[in-house]
């Protein structure tokens, strides 16, 4: 959705990041990611960088997929959990 020229502007725009909170390069991150419909939050190291982006079209089920940008990278204590 963020990069998608198809996407609105305001789209686009609630997609992005609101606030810079990566850990340092050799740190871990921790992401906090609640989808409820078609609403996306996301906390990334405790700070609210995403806040109830609203993605449509968004399936209510369907695979994970994990990102790398060519670097090496490593994912450890992955949950998915349904919400009550």
């Amino acid at each position: 959705y963020r990069v998608d020229p198809a996407s609105s502007a305001e789209l686009r725009a609630a997609c992005t990041p609101n606030h810079p909170a990566d850990a340092p390069v050799g740190q871990w991150n921790r992401f906090e990611i609640s989808v409820r419909g078609s609403s996306v939050t996301v906390h990334l190291n405790g700070t609210l960088v995403i806040d109830g982006a609203e993605l449509p079209g968004l399936p209510p089920r369907g695979p994970i997929g994990l990102q790398s940008h060519g670097s090496p990278v490593e994912f450890m204590n992955i949950f998915v959990r349904p919400y009550p």
